[in-house]
């Protein structure tokens, strides 16, 4: 029989997992997913839904482990434990999806209404509080089972998108806008130098990596995957090798170098250096769009596809001016 799914419930603010003890001792943890002696299972959890609740999302959440559950106390008393469930409310854990981050969950009980919450500062205990909208009540799940393709659909949060495709994305309001930058940009110099091995007809290339910043905004919110997948169908030559992405939600941001190549085709001698200098200006390109993207949750099922709407502005660069010349060579 097929395993169940199991997740890592990954702190936002810290990185850091939900775990069992390595042996059961009844509590949980939060530390680093992986130790000298391995994968650690007691940090993988599935998702059993309870059923007769009236709610559709509402789970026993069992480690893979020692077998045992999240609960909160009887009574409330701040801790989550590492127990049998037994039926009880405080074993029951609604998820509740954060608007601002899509991938990210806050975790409340059914009994006393609080949260699964790691440490203000990284003190490598789970607490039970409100969340009060801190990074460190938020939690992401990430897909831990070893084989990727023979696990049953049980164990997944119905409403947990496990997968992205991106069938099309099309130009709206028209085609590319070009415009000069609100607060402009010195603009670039690049010179490139060759010597020549001959004498007439050469062609001499050179890449050099300039600065770039583009912005893709998103209607509604979107995760920071998607967003990439959506970003790779504008850039004709995939990502540059180098940029630091900044996803806020409904907006994807990035700075970083980008590749451009001086080509220079001419007759030239043997007697000195060629150098080209080329004069770049920056420009804002603006792109308005609308992509279908069709999501397929944890427990197997595939919505109907999606729109998703956005504005895409990034650095164009234009030459200016440029020239090319043969140098003598020194005496």
């Amino acid at each position: 029989m097929a395993e169940p799914m199991y997740f890592h419930l990954v702190n936002e603010a810290h990185h850091k997992c939900v775990m069992a003890g390595d042996r059961h001792d009844g509590h949980v943890y939060h530390q680093e997913l992986e130790s000298n002696g391995g994968p650690r299972y007691n940090a993988r959890w599935t998702f059993e839904k309870v059923s007769g609740t009236g709610y559709d999302a509402i789970y026993y959440i069992r480690d893979q482990k020692h077998g045992r559950y999240l609960v909160a106390g009887d009574e409330y008393d701040g801790t989550v434990y590492h127990l049998h469930h037994e039926d009880r409310r405080n074993a029951q854990w609604m998820l509740e999806k954060v608007d601002s981050q899509p991938e990210c969950f806050y975790i409340r009980d059914m009994k006393h209404g609080r949260y699964l919450v790691a440490g203000d500062d990284d003190d490598g205990h789970i607490y039970h509080q409100p969340h009060s909208d801190r990074l460190n009540a938020r939690w992401k799940f990430e897909f831990a089972n070893e084989d990727k393709t023979g696990f049953d659909r049980r164990g997944g949060p119905a409403f947990l998108v496990v997968d992205e495709e991106v069938q099309s994305v099309h130009f709206t309001k028209g085609g590319p806008e070009l415009r000069p930058l609100v607060a402009p940009r010195p603009p670039i110099v690049l010179r490139a130098e060759w010597l020549p091995a001959d004498t007439g007809p050469q062609i001499f290339e050179a890449t050099k990596l300039v600065p770039f910043e583009w912005t893709m905004s998103f209607q509604p919110s979107v995760t920071k995957v998607l967003a990439k997948s959506i970003l790779a169908r504008f850039w004709d030559e995939g990502l540059p090798e180098e940029h630091e992405f900044s996803l806020d939600g409904s907006a994807l941001t990035a700075s970083g170098l980008m590749k451009w190549t001086i080509k220079v085709e001419d007759d030239f001698d043997s007697t000195g250096r060629v150098v080209a200098d080329v004069h770049l200006v920056y420009e804002r390109r603006t792109l308005f769009f609308e992509a279908t993207v069709v999501r397929t949750t944890a427990d197997g099922d595939v919505w109907p596809a999606e729109k998703v709407n956005g504005r895409f502005e990034h650095d164009k660069l234009r030459v200016e001016d440029s020239s090319v010349e043969q140098l003598d060579t020194p005496s």
